[in-house]
């Protein structure tokens, strides 16, 4: 059993946008089924630029080593790239 840090980026409609990360072992936390990684966009308020832009998010967990990873963006299913 090992920590993965797992940091990704998305792309917001403006700088206005917050972005929240939440990683979880999903299953029997001795043999997981996978990790889930749960990014949330929080809406704007006020007047921002709508310029597209890039939010990075890290989160760490504990899990054995090849353990699947998976991830939701506002609760729908979202590709990963791991490297």
């Amino acid at each position: 059993k090992g920590t993965h840090t797992i940091t990704g980026p998305i792309e917001v409609r403006n700088a206005c946008v917050g972005v929240a990360a939440e990683a979880s072992v999903q299953g029997d936390p001795t043999q997981p089924a996978g990790i889930l990684i749960a990014v949330t966009r929080t809406p704007t308020e006020g007047i921002c630029l709508e310029l597209p832009t890039k939010v990075t998010f890290q989160k760490k967990v504990s899990a054995p080593k090849g353990t699947p990873i998976s991830a939701t963006v506002d609760g729908k299913p979202a590709s990963t790239t791991l490297q």
